[in-house]
């Protein structure tokens, strides 16, 4: 007598989990990936806009060849412009005028 080669019940059921495990595992992968991507594609968006907004802030400063030099309020004035007192926020907010 031959037996048949189908497996028994006993040795189906931990392949079977396995199975299971390895394709909860595969849809936790896709899914993982995708939030990846979409947070990588934010990140990209949101370096544009400011890419393109420091570009607008670069052409701000930027100045005509005939036009006078840019005046200062007298608190302006009496603050270092130099050395280890400059504050790169005060610079922004004076040009900013």
């Amino acid at each position: 007598m031959t037996q048949a080669s189908s497996p028994t019940p006993t040795t189906q059921q931990p392949q079977d989990l396995v199975d299971a495990v390895v394709d909860i595992g595969a849809s936790w992968a896709r899914y993982g990936l995708s939030v990846g991507k979409l947070a990588l594609q934010t990140s990209a968006r949101t370096l544009e806009t400011t890419a393109a907004v420091l570009g607008d802030l670069a052409k701000s400063f930027e100045q005509p060849a005939g036009s006078a030099a840019p005046t200062r309020d007298a608190a302006a004035a009496t603050e270092p412009t130099h050395g280890a007192d400059a504050s790169p926020a005060k610079a922004l907010e004076a040009a900013s005028r």
